[in-house]
């Protein structure tokens, strides 16, 4: 997966070089908020876990095309905080007695993402933009606690077994402020599986709803 996400990135340096010689093109930063979670599905039988949003960051710089005069090429690359918190309930039989637990983890991961934006520029101020998202897992921790006695309590380990790509896709909308400084309304879903272990009686995918600020050099 390594190999994917330089082949990306060399590809990223690569335009962005090339494309000086050929076309306009400018640069910018973009950081803003997310709201990020995972979406359960559970095997038959199975109830998935309740999920809540987690309050994350993301960061990083991008490149604007031109086109023509209203279509762009707007590659990008973020470093992405990303997860939830969840809970679920479980019970196991001991003798006539059915005993009956809760467990409550978060789950924090953290991407390089690229998004290689294709942005329509509606009008002066609005800008339509769509992508494929690549995304390359980093870091990965899971806390998690029960009142269950024989539980034992997990503090920021490192998530087994979980998939370092991820793809998904990218879509939202611009409001230009100024020329150079715009803010970035987007949602991203995942199409892959967080975990890859296919014993899992459920399997999660990201979700993240992006609330950024952009300014253009």
């Amino acid at each position: 997966m390594k190999r994917y996400l330089l082949l990306l990135i060399t590809l990223f340096i690569f335009s962005s070089s090339h494309s000086q010689s050929l076309i306009p093109i400018d640069y910018g930063i973009k950081a803003g908020a997310s709201l990020t979670n995972n979406i359960f599905t559970a095997e038959t039988g199975v109830s998935p876990p309740e999920t809540s949003y987690l309050f994350n960051y993301q960061a990083g710089i991008f490149m604007k095309i031109a086109l023509t005069d209203k279509l762009f090429i707007s590659p990008e690359i973020l470093y992405s905080e990303e997860g939830s918190d969840y809970s679920f309930e479980y019970r196991y039989p001991i003798g006539n007695t059915m005993y009956v637990y809760n467990l409550s983890a978060t789950l924090d991961l953290t991407y390089v993402r690229i998004n290689p934006y294709i942005n329509y520029k509606a009008n002066d101020r609005i800008s339509l933009n769509i992508s494929p998202s690549f995304a390359y897992l980093i870091k990965s921790a899971i806390s998690s606690s029960s009142n269950d006695p024989l539980f034992t309590q997990i503090n920021n380990e490192e998530l087994e077994e979980s998939n370092s790509l991820d793809i998904g896709l990218l879509t939202g909308v611009d409001f230009y402020v100024t020329e150079n400084l715009f803010i970035n309304t987007s949602v991203c879903t995942g199409f892959f599986p967080i975990e890859s272990d296919e014993n899992d009686s459920y399997s999660a995918k990201n979700i993240s709803y992006i609330l950024s600020l952009g300014y253009i050099f």
